[in-house]
């Protein structure tokens, strides 16, 4: 089976990062930047190892401790079903000295640790994961067999596309709700917007400055619009598997061209509420959407880790 990740740190870039980097190697995987999102993706999922910052915040808005990456490690550790899960810890501290690697390995359940930023040469990331997972097979016959099984009774099924209908009270897709009524946030009116077609009967494509005008007010800024379109994909992506089991991927819904800009992909269908057929205006997306679309458009291991490598002994040997 294909190995299935839970990734936790508060850093897009990294998030970024490690996802392109377990695609490349054939794994799949779930994100999470706080404590608390990590703990839902727990409950209902089963991953087969895990990559964790230490330093995150338990949820939005809240400072990052050092604490509750620790805390989160523990509870790994506790919930049932998981106690061989391998776990990676990744950190940005430490550089010079294992300390914090050698407390997380010998009494945090950790099985090995991951210096960032990345390097290619410390060894990899990529290194450190297959050396990890050779090292579980090995000793932990259970954690083998966890990572060989489905996550769930039916697989989740790939989002292929879906349609987008929206009321006054709500935005629903694939029939789950995603947004809130008319006047809610940022993100409906983001999605106001973006439900427009140009000239061309496409979903147009907008600059995170012409989004940010014409879906916000005066004081609105760029740096808005980013964060309000990223917590709507990982809402949409944590709504759609939870209640439709549907895997939705970051940009399935709504893409980020640096050319173009943000707009709804061609997987969408766009309809109103009580209207049977799709909107005229805001009907689903050209097939060349994603590939078409001019500038002008823009604008519109636990602790007992057994036959470790020669680097976990030096990590644990505290040298």
């Amino acid at each position: 089976m294909t190995p299935h990740v839970i990734v936790v740190d508060d850093n897009r870039d990294v998030l970024d990062d490690v996802s392109d980097r377990l695609e490349s190697m054939g794994h799949t995987c779930d994100l999470a930047e706080t404590q608390s999102d990590a703990r839902k993706l727990l409950e209902r999922g089963r991953f087969s190892y895990a990559l964790l910052d230490l330093e995150i915040p338990v949820r939005y808005g809240s400072p990052c401790r050092i604490g509750n990456g620790k805390n989160l490690l523990r509870e790994m550790r506790s919930i049932k079903g998981l106690q061989d899960m391998p776990i990676i810890v990744m950190t940005a501290h430490g550089h010079g000295s294992p300390r914090l690697a050698i407390d997380v390995m010998k009494h945090g359940g950790a099985i090995d640790f991951v210096m960032k930023p990345f390097s290619e040469a410390d060894p990899p990331l990529e290194e450190v994961i297959e050396d990890v997972l050779r090292i579980a097979r090995r000793t932990h016959p259970g954690a083998r067999a966890f990572s060989e099984v489905a996550r769930d009774p039916e697989p989740p099924q790939p989002f292929e596309e879906g349609e987008m209908v929206f009321s006054e009270t709500r935005v629903e897709l694939c029939g789950v709700r995603i947004c809130d009524g008319v006047g809610s946030g940022l993100a409906r009116s983001i999605l106001d917007v973006l439900r427009e077609k140009n000239g061309r009967g496409m979903f147009i494509a907008l600059s995170g400055e012409e989004l940010a005008r014409r879906a916000g007010d005066t004081m609105t800024r760029q740096n808005d619009v980013a964060d309000a379109v990223r917590r709507l994909r990982e809402r949409i992506q944590a709504v759609l598997l939870e209640q439709a089991n549907i895997r939705c991927g970051r940009g399935d819904v709504v893409s980020n061209d640096r050319r173009y800009g943000y707009r709804l992909t061609s997987k969408i269908r766009v309809r109103n509420a009580g209207d049977g057929r799709n909107d005229a205006d805001c009907g689903a997306g050209d097939v060349r959407n994603d590939v078409e679309n001019e500038p002008n458009d823009a604008r519109n291991g636990p602790d007992d880790v057994r036959n470790p490598s020669a680097r976990q002994e030096w990590i644990l040997a505290g040298r």
